[in-house]
Formats: structure tokens, C-alpha cells, sequence
């Protein structure tokens, strides 16, 4: 027809809806070509197709896979990608995050208002894991410049963290138990990252005395203790090993602009700094720590793997040519999964690396989305299906 054209990629899709693809069900992945032996360790297990990447980015937690697609929020068995329940979003659902800990899932997320001028509504929703039980929700913002919203599980609390301007946020702590806020605070605000789940305490950067380093008691909202010579920077991430901490920092007295970043393990009951290592200058993008090591990814460099006892280095993986970043990062069962991306964001590759040696496991998966989750039998993400052009979610065996 004259005038009437149509994209590759609708074409793809619908090839993909012509071979038995279904929006709501999971399907067993065609066999591949054999070309020589494919390694067990990344074995298919199961996918789900998706309408377009979801915002609502899977988590990993107890054998299940917590993801949003569309109008509703999905618990599905790990192994095998069955559908556990299912929980109902609202129509108007512009995206959200999820944080699975101690017998909870938070789920935070945020749609329009229906009145107008129609207003981003934030709300908050603990369910329970086995049966997505609703156990409490409620709004926790409503503003028309919230953005960075992230929620993490510490201890008894679910803790938001939502941007409302430059340099302004404001961090919140709920009991899990029954939605009580304890405290809420505009003076900090959470290092870049997603909030890891740890004990009844997190790490914090205190905006107004230039993003200080403050470990809060999350009981209270009162410091631990406070490092004013070190900053907190916006990109990176803390972990909290229990005795120790590891976060991305800088010197506190100097201008941004000029400070050089750094990776800083840090005392858990007193702040003092155990080791610091710094690469050059070169931004530090992810972070994550396990069996001993922890890994950092860092700008235009790749990812460097050092001792968490001492910083010394373990090995070092370079970024794959034309790729600037590193944009994220799991680790599960002696595995180190990695996304690696070029200026601008996509297409990114997610690596599969050998967590001793830094060894490539398997070939690299391309045009995976953001939001990657890996346990010790499992590593599960969001990719486009080379066969039909569609969004899935992909399951493949670590172990």
C-alpha cells in the first residue's frame, strides 16, 4: 500500500507472535545450532516474553523471580519461570523498584494521579513472599519532580530514598511490621546505586555538608558516627559486609569537580578507614562484594577484583573495545555477571566471568537491558530474543 510502511522490528515481532509467542506465558526455548559443546553453566532455563523492557526490573530472592510486566507484578519460580501469583498495578504505572529481605518484598512504585494536572503519586507496598499477600501500602510522596526513587530492606525497615531537585531528597524509614514511619530525613541522601539489604543501619551522604560520609541507625534516624573528611560520591554504590563497609568516595574538602574518586573500606562500628584505592582519576560506575573480593567497576577502565581483607589486587577484566562503561553488576554462585556498555547506554552486553580468575565463562549475551539478578543457581535478565527481535526475560544456569 502506497505511503504505508513497516519497521523491522514490527515484523520481527510478529514473526515471533506467527511461531507460537504469548504475551502472558513462559516458553521453552528453541534448540540452538550445535556448534561444539555449549558450557552447562549457561544453559537456558526458561523465558517469558514482554511486551517492551520493563522499568519494574527483576530481583532474585529465594528461588523466585519478582518483576513487573504491564499491570501486574510477578512472582515466578526460578527454575523453571511457573508463575507464583501475581498482584495487580495500576494502569497508570510509570515504573518502580523492588527490594526482597527478611521475609518481605517492598515493592515501590509510582503512576499518575487521575486528576489534573495529573501529579506522579509514589506509594509503597510490603507483600508477603509465599502467597504476594498485600500486608500494607500507602503513599509515601507526591510531587511533580521526584525521580531517583529506590527502596531497600535493612533490618525491621523498608527505607525510600526519592530526589525531589538538585541536591535535594528526602530518605524515609518504615516498619516492615506494620507501615509506622519511624523517621524521615531532607539531609541525606543514599550514595549512587541501589540500597543493598544489610543490617538495622545504612550508609548515608549528608547533602548539605557536601555529601559527608554518615552511618544512620535506622531505629533512631540518629548517627552512628560521621567521617566529615570523606564524601560520598553520586555514582557508585556502598555495600555492608557486617564488620565492614565498602563505598565509593572522595575527599570532602575538595570541589568536586577536582576531587579524584576512590574505593574506601570503612569500619562498621567506628568509620575508620581501613584501606583506599583510587584508579587514576577514572570514575568509579558499580560496586559489589563477595566470597572475600570485592569488585569495581570502573570508567573506561573495566573491572578491577581486589582482596576485601587488604585491597590488594586479584585480577583485572578490560572493557571490550568501543564499550565506556560498566553499568552493572551481580555475583552469584563463583560467578561475576557484568554489563558492558558504549557511550550513550546501548546496546549493552552482559559478560559471565569467572569470579577467581576474571575468566570469561561463556560467550556474552548482546542487547540486554538494564536490571540483571544472579543467586548461586541462577542469573536472570532482559534481552532481546535474536530469533524474533522481542523483549524476554531469560533465565540461564549459573551452576
Amino acid at each position: 500500500m502506497p505511503g504505508f510502511r513497516v519497521s523491522r522490528r514490527e515484523v520481527l515481532r510478529g514473526a515471533g507472535a506467527l511461531a507460537g509467542l504469548t504475551w502472558g506465558g513462559v516458553r521453552v526455548p528453541r534448540p540452538r545450532p550445535t556448534g561444539g559443546p555449549r558450557p552447562r553453566r549457561c544453559d537456558e532455563l526458561w523465558s517469558l516474553p514482554l511486551p517492551e523492557p520493563t522499568s519494574l526490573r527483576p530481583v532474585l530472592a529465594g528461588g523466585r523471580v519478582y518483576v513487573g510486566v504491564r499491570e501486574e507484578f510477578l512472582a515466578l519460580d526460578a527454575g523453571t519461570g511457573r508463575r507464583v501469583w501475581q498482584q495487580p498495578l495500576p494502569r497508570t504505572t510509570r515504573g518502580g523498584w523492588t527490594a526482597v529481605a527478611a521475609g518481605h518484598v517492598a515493592l515501590m512504585h509510582w503512576h499518575s494521579s487521575g486528576g489534573k494536572p495529573k501529579r506522579p503519586l509514589t506509594y509503597l507496598r510490603i507483600l508477603d513472599p509465599p502467597a504476594g499477600t498485600v500486608r500494607w501500602e500507602q503513599r509515601v510522596y507526591r510531587t511533580r519532580s521526584a525521580s531517583q526513587r529506590r527502596v531497600g530492606v535493612f533490618g525491621a525497615h523498608a527505607v525510600t530514598t526519592i530526589c525531589t531537585g538538585p541536591d535535594a531528597y528526602r530518605v524515609s524509614a518504615y516498619r516492615l511490621a506494620d507501615g509506622t514511619r519511624d523517621w524521615s530525613s531532607g539531609r541525606h541522601a543514599l550514595p549512587g546505586g541501589p540500597p543493598a539489604p544489610g543490617p538495622a543501619r545504612l550508609l548515608l551522604a549528608a547533602v548539605p555538608e557536601g555529601r559527608t560520609a554518615v552511618l544512620l541507625d535506622l531505629a533512631t534516624g540518629r548517627p552512628s558516627w560521621v567521617r566529615r573528611d570523606l564524601a560520598l560520591t553520586e555514582r557508585g554504590a556502598a555495600v555492608d559486609l557486617g564488620t565492614h563497609l565498602f563505598a565509593t568516595t572522595r575527599p570532602a574538602a575538595v570541589p568536586t569537580a577536582a576531587a579524584v574518586p576512590a574505593v574506601t573500606r570503612l569500619d562498621a562500628a567506628t568509620g575508620a578507614t581501613g584501606w583506599q584505592v583510587g584508579f587514576g582519576g577514572a570514575a568509579v560506575d558499580v560496586l559489589a562484594a563477595a566470597g572475600g573480593q570485592v569488585h569495581i567497576g570502573v570508567r573506561g577502565q573495566g573491572l578491577h577484583t581486589r582482596d576485601a581483607g587488604t585491597g590488594g589486587p586479584r585480577w583485572h577484566w578490560p572493557l571490550p573495545p568501543g564499550d565506556l562503561s560498566l553499568e552493572q553488576l551481580a555475583v552469584g554462585a563463583g560467578r561475576v555477571c557484568v554489563l558492558s556498555a558504549p557511550p550513550g547506554g546501548r546496546p549493552a552486553t552482559l559478560h559471565i566471568l569467572d569470579a577467581t580468575t576474571g575468566a570469561p565463562c561463556a560467550a556474552p549475551f548482546p542487547d540486554v537491558h538494564q536490571g540483571i539478578a544472579a543467586d548461586d543457581a541462577t542469573l536472570v535478565f532482559q534481552t532481546d530474543d535474536p530469533q524474533t527481535g522481542a523483549t524476554r526475560l531469560l533465565a540461564v544456569a549459573l551452576a
